[in-house]
């Protein structure tokens, strides 16, 4: 399966293989960055101080932890 979609891939023309890497590093960046803390902070600043709580300790942190985790164990996004 893997090398089906790696042959696809490989198929399309080089400028958009490096539109949809950089595409799918700043969504990436957006779901497990900045929507965690935006969310977190929403919650807080609106007086929900239970929900960013919980939004700090099951959503924010565990996202942070594992993207600091990725990069240490893989030399970078790449």
């Amino acid at each position: 399966m893997a090398s089906k979609l790696k042959k696809k891939f490989s198929t399309l023309p080089t400028w958009f293989q490096y539109y949809l890497i950089i595409l799918s590093i700043f969504f990436g960046f957006v779901l497990f960055m900045f929507l965690p803390t935006f969310l977190t902070t929403f919650c807080f600043c609106s007086g929900h101080w239970v929900w960013g709580l919980l939004m700090t300790f099951f959503v924010a942190l565990p996202s942070i932890t594992c993207i600091t985790v990725w990069i240490n164990e893989h030399d970078g996004w790449w």
